[in-house]
């Protein structure tokens, strides 16, 4: 799973949609153009160069869109799709705080799952450690 993306999208789509106040059609545009910028800026030929197989893009693409509709659904009612200007409402007094409010969550939720996530890694020796390596010397049931 691409993280970087993942956490790039959420963070778009939430300020751009719950923060600002953007029309939904406006956000998934600019989100999805965000998206596929940083795409082409770090791994420039994407076809050729990224990392990840089908699973790992499935699984980020169903995770990206889980968190879309969460926000859609948390967001106002009835959903604003369309309309004539860019914001649905004119930008909140409390622009700052909404985007604070924003990152302190999605901070939390991010410190919460790397809670979770972390111990698992340091128990099988980081990331990208492999069951192979030096034996060392027997010391249980040696005789």
């Amino acid at each position: 799973m691409d993280n970087t993306l993942f956490i790039l999208a959420l963070l778009v789509f939430a300020t751009l949609y719950i923060g600002l106040g953007v029309y939904l059609l406006w956000t998934l545009v600019i989100t999805i153009l965000v998206i596929l910028a940083y795409l082409t800026g770090v791994y420039k030929h994407v076809l050729d160069n990224y990392p990840y197989n089908a699973g790992e893009n499935l699984t980020t693409v169903l995770l990206i869109a889980t968190t879309w509709v969460v926000f859609i659904v948390v967001g106002p009612k009835p959903v604003q799709f369309w309309g004539p200007s860019l914001f649905y409402a004119p930008p909140p007094e409390a622009f700052f705080a909404s985007i604070a409010a924003v990152l302190v969550i999605f901070a939390f939720v991010v410190f919460i799952i790397l809670a979770i996530i972390l111990p698992h890694y340091e128990r099988r020796g980081g990331m990208g450690a492999s069951g192979g390596g030096s034996q060392g010397d027997q010391t249980v049931g040696a005789g």
